[in-house]
């Protein structure tokens, strides 16, 4: 973060215009501890349905693990047709990026991805799009600290081959 600041940009889109937000994809390096795994067929055609309709396409954030994935090379070794296909749309004018806290490299992907990178969107006078991360106060002005924390609770999660999320008794883990 010291090198890539969060954009303090806020883009605005027209009230009268459609769209579709997601968030927290976590695209990560496709191990058993990556939560995105076998999910890109359904992804691929969510973003094909955008496309054909000529949908406007926010991703409010977290669309890379990077601390679950470790470089980005991994992550496109994993999920390159959904970054092929989102790096399309995005050629095309149909998505912008709000930064995410596990999106730390973004930055360097940024142009490679054609992702318009911002801090929020406001959709007309009534709708603002944030990740949201800035009002968790285990993460908001702690990024670093919350960063080291995933990493190594990505680590963890890849030494033990399983998922570990909380509430434990909501998920299939060891």
């Amino acid at each position: 973060w010291a090198r890539h600041p969060a954009p303090d940009r806020t883009v605005r889109l027209p009230g009268d215009r459609s769209l579709y937000v997601v968030s927290d994809v976590h695209l990560g390096d496709g191990s058993r501890s990556d939560s995105f795994v076998g999910k890109d067929h359904e992804f691929l055609g969510f973003l094909e349905d955008v496309r054909r309709e000529g949908v406007h396409l926010v991703i409010a954030g977290d669309i890379v693990d990077f601390p679950q994935a470790f470089t980005f090379t991994r992550v496109l070794r994993a999920h390159g047709p959904v970054l092929h296909a989102l790096s399309r749309m995005a050629g095309e004018g149909g998505v912008t990026y709000v930064w995410g806290n596990h999106d730390i490299d973004i930055f360097l992907y940024r142009d490679l991805l054609r992702w318009d990178v911002c801090s929020a969107v406001e959709v007309g006078d009534h709708l603002r799009i944030e990740h949201g991360h800035q009002y968790d106060p285990h993460i908001a002005g702690n990024e670093w600290r919350a960063a080291w924390i995933t990493l190594g609770h990505h680590l963890v999660e890849r030494t033990l081959g399983t998922w570990i999320r909380t509430p434990l008794g909501e998920f299939y883990t060891l």
